[in-house]
């Protein structure tokens, strides 16, 4: 028996088949009926089939409860096309349901609404029954909310055979729980399918009068899931997460098998009511996930820590009498933390309880964990002991065991190499563009000889030289370790020259320059197996005006000064971390003084000396890790003291060629300090630096002069610097 349209009572059903009848529908089938109960699509007892290949309406208007599709002993409902079906009743609205081996399966582009004044549920089985869903859209609403809009269900009062739901390339969206199994076994298969659900329970499995309940739940080929799993005591939840699925977890959460094979397990972020977090307080909204066996292949778990001290809260995997096995990345988000060095067990992110054990491999951290000038490490077993099995984040370096009898070393910080880059990019931009006024022009006074009429002609000129500069150094603790290759490009020209005193061989010059450079740092921290990298981009305008005594044997007193602007554009990279841009703006005064004083042989001895005040503004930084980077602005003074010794050889075609060699002292006092979340860290460079440098000086003739030396320069904190300058001018 079976056909379209019928009413039972007062039950409403659209297509019917009982009892071996086969009903069809091959064109488009309109339904809208109204009725105190009913169904749209039903199917009842052995080989019953109701077959729809396009169909849409709508039940409406029922007092009681209203179905879309339902399929029991052994009836099948079929739709293979597309559906566009409603259902709305006064208690209990149902999307699909089936029952003691019946069958319903929408695989056309369906979209189906299920809305129930009391409850909703959108796929509901038990007793054996099937359910497939595919390429489609449905949505279930309880205007009760809360647990009473459900989008899977499955229930059972007796032990029987297991229910099947299959769900592909669909979405299924409630306003209550997602999965709920009461009593029985449900075999659930998720393939590409979102179950989105309002209450906080993605899964709920528990009993019914005394028959516990069974949930095996595959999400497979990147289905997602949202909300918590409750699994009452007595039953069973199984949850497999495979091919790039993802499930967000809202709430406490426990299960009794959870395998994550390529897949995401994510906490949602703790909330605050009020306030900050704070790891001296019980926070609010860390969660934990608890179950018996746990396995991983290539999945990863991300989890909410505040990066603190010893103690501090963070959300928990916790493997409960069982095992956890197999491999699986641990992605740690800084809820709050400033960052603080452990010195004890440090912060739990995977626990054990009643005897649960861990394998070695089974956790690693996916990227760095970072915060303040802090870096975290993962480590399996607590440091008291107390938990061999259980998993920590540190921020202490892995101390050295000591030779016996002597006692271990307190802990120390592990560091970020971060801290190093930064600082070498302070550094840098203070002294990217210093420089003397021999490394400037060479030899100054190369004017006769050149066609110029030292009485009656104002030569001018312009200049240009190229610098490469390879130095490093380790902070003053020894922690931290950086190494730069930068190259600088300075030019300019002379625009006046003018005697000042008369009669007198002395004269004064005034000019412009510019200047591009470029550093490049590589930077480590003790302990540490990660690596940073500083880079500073610069660009300087400014202007020198220099006074030769210049008396006939060249012999006397020079004043050089200069001033200069500059700006910057810098990053930071650390390892597997966000990149950092920053800008800085920078200046610089220098006044410099020499003395040429004649030796034996025609050798030329100049002591010299060079004052140099340097600016250095930054703004504030907040890394992506949430870091505060503050006080990196910095001021002060550079000091040189030196001698030159020189002597000019006079070539047969009157070009002169004087090598020189040049010793010099430098000191600075200009601030190295930055502060990572208010912990200041600094001394990456010394105070004082010995530098020896060999150059020469040439005229070429036809008012060309070049210069080039190369120079090293060697200090405390295992400092060295090495330089290589080269430059030319031409004066007209």
């Amino acid at each position: 028996m079976g056909g379209i349209g019928g009413v039972y009572g007062d039950y409403q059903i659209g297509i019917s088949a009982y009892d071996r009848a086969k009903t069809t529908a091959t064109g488009s089938v309109t339904i809208d009926a109204t009725g105190n109960s009913g169904t749209i699509l039903f199917a009842r007892y052995a080989d019953a089939v109701v077959n729809v290949n396009n169909i849409s309406g709508s039940l409406r208007g029922v007092g009681s409860t209203a179905e879309i599709a339902g399929a029991s002993g052994g009836g099948s409902v079929i739709v293979p096309g597309a559906a566009q079906l409603a259902v709305n009743a006064a208690t209990t609205a149902t999307g699909l349901y089936t029952n003691a081996g019946g069958s319903v399966t929408f695989s056309g582009n369906s979209t189906l609404t299920v809305n129930g004044t009391s409850a909703a549920i959108g796929l509901n089985t038990y007793e054996g029954g099937s359910l497939v869903l595919a390429n489609s859209a449905m949505t279930v609403a309880s205007a009760a909310g809360g647990s009473t809009g459900v989008a899977i269900e499955s229930e059972a009062a007796a032990a029987g055979t297991p229910s099947t739901i299959t769900v592909s390339n669909s979405t299924i969206s409630s306003n209550g729980d997602g999965v709920r199994v009461t009593g029985g076994t449900l075999n659930l298969n998720l393939t590409n399918t979102t179950l989105s659900n309002a209450s906080s329970n993605a899964i709920h499995v528990g009993d019914n009068a005394g028959q516990a309940g069974t949930l095996n739940f595959l999400a497979d080929a990147g289905s997602h899931l949202t909300g918590s799993a409750t699994t009452v005591a007595g039953s069973i939840a199984n949850l497999t997460l495979s091919n790039g699925s993802t499930w967000t977890i809202t709430g406490d959460s426990n299960l009794t098998n959870l395998a994550n094979n390529a897949s995401l397990i994510s906490f949602a972020a703790p909330a605050v009511s009020s306030g900050t977090l704070s790891p001296q307080s019980v926070t609010p909204g860390f969660k934990s996930l608890t179950v018996n066996n746990y396995g991983g292949v290539g999945g990863t778990i991300a989890l909410n820590t505040m990066l603190a001290g010893d103690g501090a809260p963070s959300d928990r995997l916790v493997i409960d009498g069982g095992t956890a096995s197999g491999s699986s990345k641990l992605r740690i988000a800084n809820a709050g933390g400033q960052g603080a060095l452990t010195t004890a067990n440090g912060i739990t992110v995977v626990d054990t309880a009643n005897g649960g054990t861990t394998a070695a491999g089974a956790f690693a951290l996916d990227g760095r964990v970072v915060a303040g000038a802090y870096e975290y490490q993962l480590f399996r077993g607590s440091s008291d002991g107390s938990n061999a099995n259980a998993w920590y984040l540190r921020s202490e370096a892995t101390p050295v065991p000591p030779d016996p009898p002597t006692p271990p070393e307190p802990p120390k910080p592990l560091y970020r190499p971060e801290i190093a880059a930064y600082l070498a990019n302070q550094h840098l931009v203070g002294e990217m563009f210093v420089h003397s006024l021999h490394d400037r022009l060479g030899e100054p006074q190369y004017v006769e000889g050149q066609g110029f009429n030292p009485d009656q002609d104002k030569p001018r000129s312009g200049w240009l030289r190229a610098v490469g500069n390879w130095q490093g150094s380790k902070s003053a603790n020894g922690i931290f370790k950086a190494s730069t290759n930068s190259f600088l490009l300075h030019g300019g020209a002379e625009l006046a020259k003018w005697k000042l005193f008369g009669n007198g061989t002395d004269r004064g010059h005034l000019g412009l320059m510019g200047s591009y450079g470029y550093a490049n740092t590589n930077a480590t921290a003790q302990g540490n197996p990660f690596s940073a990298k500083g880079t500073v981009e610069g660009w300087s305008v400014g202007g020198y005006a220099t006074w030769y005594q210049n008396d006939e044997k060249k012999l006397g007193a020079y004043v050089d000064t200069w001033v200069q602007y500059g700006w910057f554009t810098n990053h930071v990279d650390g390892q597997y971390l966000p990149s950092v841009r920053y800008n800085a703006q920078g200046w610089a005064a220098s006044g410099e003084t020499g003395y040429a004083v004649p030796l034996r042989n025609d050798w030329i001895i100049e002591p010299q000396g060079q004052l140099i005040y340097v600016g250095y503004n930054e703004s504030d930084i907040t890394e992506p890790t949430g870091t505060s980077i503050t006080g990196a602005s910095s001021h002060g003074w550079i000091t040189r003291l030196g001698a030159r010794f020189h002597r000019t050889f006079l070539r047969p075609d009157d070009r002169k060629i004087q090598p020189y060699l040049t010793l010099n002292w430098w000191h600075t006092s200009v601030s190295s300090s930055i502060s990572f979340n208010d912990l200041p860290l600094g001394s990456m460079y010394p105070s004082n630096r010995y530098e020896v440098k060999l150059g020469v000086n040439a005229d070429l003739g036809k008012r060309w002069t070049a210069w080039s030396n190369v120079s090293g320069a060697w200090g405390a904190q295992s400092f060295y610097q090495y330089a290589l300058r080269v430059g030319v001018k031409y004066a007209w």
